[in-house]
């Protein structure tokens, strides 16, 4: 197994962006990415090897996000706000194609924000993150085939929604 330090150099970035795309709180993402790497940290001894590292520090991730995304149930999301702190990636070359990449962003960062919880998980690990199949099934302690029924039920939701923001944005 890798050092502590490049373990947490190696994936700090990758489990950051999987919380905060759960999460939607830039504060929160990092406070659970800073919770798992201690939990790494104290789990070292008890890893066994039956997965990859990557699989087993998503798992005591996801393990965290649900702990806190069930004691903060209740918390008001204000989608808006979600969407302008979502990290963009686009390089434009114009002011016209930023423009575009910009709002074809904020549509795909609104609809994915509006799936339940465990269709936005699935599209973050495998699109996102392009996890396998295999180890989202580990990640998410879910068999294979239901991993993939769901992937694929997540992404036509996901569609749906994103085509019904864009017909109405045409209107």
């Amino acid at each position: 197994m890798e050092t502590l330090e490049t373990l947490y150099k190696q994936y700090y970035k990758t489990i950051y962006s999987y919380l905060f795309g759960l999460t939607r709180n830039a504060q929160t993402a990092e406070d659970l990415t800073q919770e798992t790497f201690l939990q790494v940290i104290k789990s070292i001894p008890s890893f066994r090897g039956d997965s990859k590292v990557t699989t087993w520090i998503y798992g005591i991730a996801r393990n965290l996000w649900r702990k806190w995304a069930s004691s903060n149930k209740s918390a008001d999301v204000d989608i808006s706000r979600i969407i302008d702190n979502f990290p963009d990636a686009s390089e434009a070359s114009s002011p016209e194609k930023t423009v575009l990449d910009n709002e074809r962003n904020r549509s795909i960062r609104l609809a994915l924000s509006s799936l339940p919880e465990h269709q936005r998980e699935l599209i973050i690990l495998r699109d996102w993150h392009s996890l396998p199949y295999e180890d989202i099934a580990r990640i998410v302690n879910r068999s294979l085939p239901w991993v993939k029924v769901n992937i694929y039920r997540s992404r036509l939701a996901f569609r749906k929604i994103y085509y019904q923001m864009e017909e109405n944005c045409n209107d």
